[in-house]
């Protein structure tokens, strides 16, 4: 089949296309136009390319079925379900405040911190569930439609589709790395869409701000070209934790101050300290916050707009007030 001469043709050259890289980094190097300044990003970056690139040579690819992994990475209807189903069990965590039992939640000796916390675990234990349901059993069926579990033990670089992957991992080291980081992923959006919601009061507000983060994230994914000068709002996207096979298959460096630095470690930093902030901002601001009043900046916001609005209305006269109250307030 196509697929198979296509790994075979891969297979067979991978060996020329990391002495290409190789080739490609001493050209680049040399030349008066990438290699002139030796402090600059451009230069760095080719010579952190085909150092990590250099650690490749030799590696084992090997020939094999791999089709049930591509068709298993290519399937993105997955990843949104699982999108989808965080966000229905974070939902759920603010099921009191909708019934209007959040005062007696808060009142009882565990409706605050130990309460934060053990939705906390609950949502990483959810994230694991999740993982098993939606990316497993695919893996698991693939792997009995197309078959391919001989190929678990060849270097992740046999695949066509990893080429660039500079990773030393198997396949299925590769996988077992994928779903780790698909837990954990699966763990910060819920902090994310957590932590909007107990921020604004309003639930169907706080979703708008979701829906509104969400659509210029994905945006900025799918628009932005690698070329382009922004391409950094491509990669270090909240789109990257959504769906993290291409993280973790393709080599890509930013541009970090000056310094070559690969999207994986980014993100990986990122991820720490998002999770690190989210998780406190759920945690304290569910042992401070209050469940009545104005309990967010845009409340306290709306408040003092109010009252600096009413020193203006109090100078309004009868036919003033009339008007208003004709035009503003029925509309």
């Amino acid at each position: 089949s196509s697929t198979l001469r296509t790994t075979r043709l891969h297979v067979a050259g991978y060996a020329d296309y990391l002495a290409g890289v190789q080739a490609q980094a001493k050209r680049m190097a040399s030349s008066s136009v990438f290699g002139k300044d030796k402090d600059s990003f451009t230069y760095r970056n080719i010579q952190k390319t085909a150092k990590d690139f250099l650690a490749l040579d030799g590696i084992p690819v090997e020939f094999g079925g791999n089709r049930a992994l591509e068709t298993w990475i290519g399937f993105r209807g997955g990843d949104i379900l699982f999108l989808l189903a965080i966000f229905v069990l974070v939902l759920s965590f603010f099921e009191d405040k909708r019934c209007g039992l959040l005062p007696l939640v808060r009142a009882c000796p565990k409706g605050r911190r130990a309460l934060a916390l053990e939705r906390l675990g609950l949502l990483l234990l959810a994230s694991f569930a999740l993982t098993v349901l939606l990316c497993f059993l695919p893996l698991v069926l693939a792997f009995f439609l197309y078959g391919g579990t001989e190929t678990l033990g060849h270097t992740v670089q046999s695949v066509e589709g990893f080429r660039t992957c500079t990773l030393h991992l198997t396949v299925g080291g590769w996988i077992g790395l994928y779903f780790l980081v698909k837990v954990l992923c699966g763990f910060l959006l819920g902090l994310l869409a957590w932590s909007i919601l107990s921020f604004l009061s309003q639930i169907q507000l706080a979703w708008l701000v979701l829906l509104g983060i969400l659509g210029v994230e994905y945006a900025a994914w799918t628009l932005i070209a690698p070329q382009m000068a922004i391409s950094i709002l491509r990669y270090v996207n909240l789109f990257a934790y959504v769906f993290p096979a291409e993280t973790l298959s393709a080599y890509v460096n930013m541009n970090f101050f000056g310094y070559p630095v690969g999207t994986l470690v980014l993100l990986g930093w990122l991820f720490a300290l998002l999770t690190l902030l989210l998780s406190a901002w759920v945690v304290f601001g569910a042992v401070r916050r209050k469940p009545l009043g104005n309990r967010n900046l845009l409340g306290r916001f709306v408040s003092l707009w109010n009252r600096a609005f009413d020193l203006l209305r109090s100078r309004f006269s009868l036919l003033t007030m009339e008007g208003y109250k004709l035009l503003v307030l029925s509309g």
